[in-house]
């Protein structure tokens, strides 16, 4: 994300460049993505496929709930915005919690 920031700034690109460049950091969540996607196919076992689309939804959830409060508080109180990469840790994080704790839950 910082070279694409610098490298934003440097260029001074603009049209289809600087859409290629905005893209860059999303390659990595598009590709976890791909990587839970293609385990869930993959998995034989409804009972962990269930748990863990139980621990995206969660994930999902806080996520959206979290951005939007914050959305708020920024428009109200002129508070400084969240990074845009931290809506997919706080995903990915919550996502493992709420699956760790399902699995202690289900033992």
């Amino acid at each position: 994300m910082i070279i694409v920031s610098q490298s934003r700034h440097r260029l001074q690109l603009t049209g289809s460049e600087a859409i290629l460049l905005a893209m860059l950091p999303a390659l990595p969540i598009f590709y976890l993505i791909f990587v839970v996607a293609r385990y869930l196919i993959q998995e034989k076992d409804e009972f962990i496929r269930s748990l863990i689309m139980q621990a995206m939804l969660c994930g999902i959830g806080l996520t959206l709930a979290v951005d939007t409060t914050w959305g708020y508080l920024t428009e109200i109180h002129g508070t400084s915005p969240l990074p845009q990469f931290a809506n997919f840790v706080l995903f990915f994080v919550t996502g493992a919690l709420a699956w760790r704790i399902q699995l202690a839950r289900s033992r």
